[in-house]
């Protein structure tokens, strides 16, 4: 996928699902490609999406759950591409 080809904005396009965060139903509205990166970040930890929901809402603070989940993913993403990136000698 490359910037500014038609694929790119069709991945982007938002759409609402449920998600249940301690306990209660809620819905949150995400571009299609955030929630692949949701679904694929909780398969990679072992849990679901619910899971993640969870555990992203209970460090939130004030910010609303979209927009810490979209933070959360971003940081995730980042925190990867830095490991892989690092030098050698700063990986152990």
């Amino acid at each position: 996928m490359t910037w500014g080809n038609e694929e790119f904005f069709q991945s982007s396009r938002q759409v609402s699902r449920n998600v249940v965060v301690s306990g209660r139903r809620t819905s949150m509205r995400l571009e299609s490609s955030l929630w692949e990166a949701l679904e694929e970040i909780a398969r990679l930890e072992g849990g679901s999406v619910n899971d993640l929901c969870c555990r992203i809402d209970a460090h939130r603070g004030t910010m609303s759950l979209t927009g810490a989940v979209r933070a959360a993913l971003v940081n995730y993403y980042r925190g990867r591409l830095e490991r892989v990136e690092a030098p050698p000698h700063e990986r152990c």
